[in-house]
């Protein structure tokens, strides 16, 4: 796989964060294997004529995901618009996450009735769940991040191709939160399975439009500075069919 391939790989949906926080921000320690985190995502597909309708009916939401945070049943929550559109697919979407499923079940519950608005039954809708072990994010509440996911597979499944990709980019991912380029990634795969159980995604939340530059410049340097590791990688990795995607993120929270 080429090195523009890589770039565009890691550039990476559901686990959070950019821009200026308005509380105080520290780095989760990073990239040994974690505790698992599990993220649910809702993806819209809104007509382009009721998007301030869609933005309205989401904003009356931020006060229920506020009280979950507080309560301690999700730790990151946050929306995202599409920058990089593409026709019949999902224009907008939203995201939490927990450290286990009931509270995640119970976050979802506590949404019944908040999706009632015109708005939502004139959109398609898709819902998936993801788990990780692999993320580092910042603390605090953010705006204007950017958001890139990178859906990939690997030529084989097992602990090795995982072990190798947290060695590897989660390293290097782990150094741009501690510099601030992010402010957070996570490296996942669905729980409920609706594609290839090889599909893995690379998700990762930039501190601003300068944030995409800086990861970039990471993927350029990262053959030269452990080419072993670039190679590991490289040789668990399908180069053929991976898709991307990049959003705006208006607001976002992680603890």
């Amino acid at each position: 796989m080429h090195r523009r391939c890589l770039a565009v790989l890691l550039a990476v949906i559901l686990a959070t964060l950019v821009s200026t926080p308005t509380s105080t921000v520290s780095a989760q320690s990073g990239s040994m294997e974690k505790p698992r985190q599990y993220t649910y995502v809702s993806l819209w597909a809104v007509p382009r004529a009721q998007w301030g309708e869609y933005d309205k009916a989401e904003a009356a939401s931020e006060a229920n995901y506020k009280k979950l945070m507080d309560s301690g049943a999700i730790v990151s929550w946050g929306s995202f618009v599409r920058s990089a559109h593409q026709e019949g697919e999902p224009t907008h979407g939203s995201w939490f996450s927990s450290t286990s499923l009931a509270n995640l079940m119970h976050a979802e519950e506590s949404f019944k009735g908040m999706v009632d608005a015109p708005v939502y039954a004139n959109s398609k809708h898709w819902d998936d769940i993801y788990e990780s072990r692999d993320y580092n994010f910042h603390s605090g509440t953010f705006t204007n991040a950017y958001l890139r996911v990178g859906i990939f597979k690997y030529k084989e499944s097992g602990a090795q191709a995982s072990a190798v990709t947290r060695a590897t980019l989660g390293k290097a991912l782990d150094g741009l939160v501690s510099d601030g380029s992010l402010h957070g990634y996570t490296l996942q795969h669905e729980y409920i399975h609706t594609t290839d159980v090889n599909t893995f995604l690379i998700v990762i939340f930039c501190n601003g439009p300068e944030g995409l530059d800086k990861y970039s410049d990471m993927v350029d340097s990262m053959a030269k500075a452990d080419p072993a590791g670039f190679a590991g990688f490289e040789a668990n990795v399908n180069p053929a069919g991976h898709i991307d995607a990049l959003w705006r993120i208006p607001t976002m929270a992680s603890k």
